[in-house]
């Protein structure tokens, strides 16, 4: 197989120099290999240069401080930046921003239930229970906020009142 029949079955809208690829004359031939050698370099100097510098890094954009500082009543950003702070593990921050969430939204279900996750992690449990109780003073149908007051009971040593928490999680399960 000849190195010039490889392209032959490449559409010449594809190849918009063809004529690097097709010569037609002994000049030509040389033309096309000079040409063939000088894009090969570039892409192997491109190639290089990318391997050594890396890529561009991306501008930096603000941190979620930064911007729910600036937007103090964006309750998405908020519930975010939460996550955020759950991650690193600044469970006080943390429910602080969740309480400026519910003075905003009492009723939104993700801070509802951000704040009883991060309540299982607390390690006052009568505290978290009083909160989660406050939730569902607010709002008795939310089932989630049942079913992590049963789990706080259950690690509190409290099972009946537990029991009573995980049926009426179940009763509000059914419901739904």
């Amino acid at each position: 197989m000849q190195f010039t029949q490889i392209y032959r079955n490449i559409p010449r809208n594809i190849l918009p120099f063809g004529f690097l690829f097709y010569p037609k004359t002994p000049q030509g031939a040389i033309i096309s290999g000079l040409a063939r050698i000088v894009l090969i370099l570039l892409i192997l100097g491109a190639s290089i240069a990318f391997a050594v510098n890396g890529p561009k890094p991306a501008p930096r954009a603000l941190s979620l401080s930064k911007m729910v500082e600036k937007v103090p009543q964006d309750v998405n950003l908020r519930l975010q930046y939460v996550g955020e702070l759950e991650n690193k593990n600044q469970i006080e921050e943390a429910r602080k921003q969740l309480l400026t969430v519910l003075n905003f939204d009492p009723t939104n279900a993700y801070a509802l239930s951000f704040y009883g996750a991060l309540g299982a992690k607390s390690s006052n449990l009568g505290e978290e229970i009083a909160k989660l109780r406050e939730i569902l003073a607010v709002r008795p149908d939310y089932q989630k906020a049942w079913a992590e007051l049963a789990t706080l009971y259950e690690y509190q040593g409290e099972t009946n009142l537990a029991n009573d928490a995980r049926q009426k999680a179940s009763e509000l399960a059914k419901k739904l």
